[in-house]
């Protein structure tokens, strides 16, 4: 059985048994995170954009911080920190966009994941899934 369904069944008895508080903080500790790089600018002056969704229906996360570098090979041309206030939770800020500006390099490797989780700062690196962007076709009719 995955864990994910172990902590669900843990939730259903939990809430039997009354404890859900610390069953659910566990099962929303599981959800993923999903990052989606939708788009990029560039270069300018060897700068690149580049924008991103992040995507979470579980436990709100305040003051969420995304370690992104580029790179070429096995250098790193460079580093920023992209900040998102909220994202999850009850208030329907199931996503947010996040942009950070680098130079333009071969590939982006995102470091570090940080979000303050009912008042305590937490790493939630593990819980970042990456996801690709898959545009639909689009066309301009003119009339």
């Amino acid at each position: 059985m995955e864990a994910t369904s172990i902590l669900r069944l843990g939730a259903a008895l939990g809430l039997c048994l009354g404890l859900l508080p610390s069953v659910k903080s566990a099962l929303a500790e599981e959800e993923a995170i999903s990052i989606t790089h939708v788009m990029s600018f560039g270069p300018q002056q060897g700068y690149c954009a580049y924008e991103f969704v992040i995507a979470s229906i579980g436990q709100e996360m305040k003051n969420v911080e995304i370690a992104i570098a580029s790179a070429d090979g096995s250098k790193v041309l460079g580093r920023d920190t992209m900040r998102v206030a909220q994202l999850g939770g009850p208030r329907a800020t199931w996503t947010a966009r996040a942009r950070a500006e680098l130079l333009c390099g071969e590939r982006l490797e995102i470091n570090r994941m940080t979000a303050s989780i009912e008042g305590k700062r937490v790493d939630v690196t593990r819980r970042l899934k990456v996801d690709r962007f898959k545009p639909l076709p689009l066309r301009v009719i003119s009339r």
